[in-house]
């Protein structure tokens, strides 16, 4: 098994991303970054169109092309978000998870015919660190002091925020929990 994998932590305002290959013995953090399209929506450029359609759709919007860069500079063969999940503390942010998973999944099967994995953010805390209650702290140090772990870029991890964090523990995730070959007897 080789593969390529793209995944990201969900947000509209701040939305991480990992580019990782997968074989049988390794998952490789290759590249890294964060799309932030909530900030982009603040430029005069975008004032009218703001005006007219609203920030959640020009947002959504800008988030549809920076996906579409991401697929046209690593054409990943899987890619993968965290699934959306409803925090009592921000209700209305399972409304924003659901609309960037929607127009992730549009341009994935519009431009590339490919589908949009996801998976729930407990069992991707609890395949990288042990437990589904992790905190995006724990979540972090679990993806550095995993030994199945590789990174290409070790210097560029001094400044990891905590939702690229999450997204090399979402694309981890999918490689050992789908991906990765099983022992045999097991």
């Amino acid at each position: 098994m080789d593969a390529t994998i793209l995944s990201f932590d969900p947000g509209l305002s701040f939305s991480g991303w990992t580019y990782s290959r997968a074989d049988d013995t390794a998952f490789t953090v290759l590249d890294f970054g964060m799309l932030t399209p909530n900030k982009s929506v603040g430029h005069k450029e975008y004032r009218e169109q703001v005006g007219t359609y609203g920030v959640r759709v020009v947002t959504l919007c800008l988030l549809r092309d920076m996906v579409r860069e991401l697929m046209n500079r690593f054409h990943p063969t899987y890619v993968v978000s965290e699934a959306a999940f409803f925090n009592p503390g921000r209700p209305g942010a399972y409304e924003a998870l659901v609309h960037w998973i929607m127009t992730v999944s549009f341009v994935l099967r519009d431009d590339y015919a490919m589908k949009l994995y996801t998976i729930p953010p407990t069992l991707a805390k609890k395949t990288v660190s042990g437990t589904g209650k992790s905190g995006k702290v724990d979540v972090a140090s679990a993806v550095l002091g995993n030994p199945e772990i590789r990174f290409m870029n070790k210097p560029a991890l001094e400044d990891l925020t905590e939702h690229e964090g999450d997204s090399m523990a979402i694309g981890y995730s999918l490689w050992k929990l789908y991906l990765h070959p099983k022992p045999k007897g097991k």
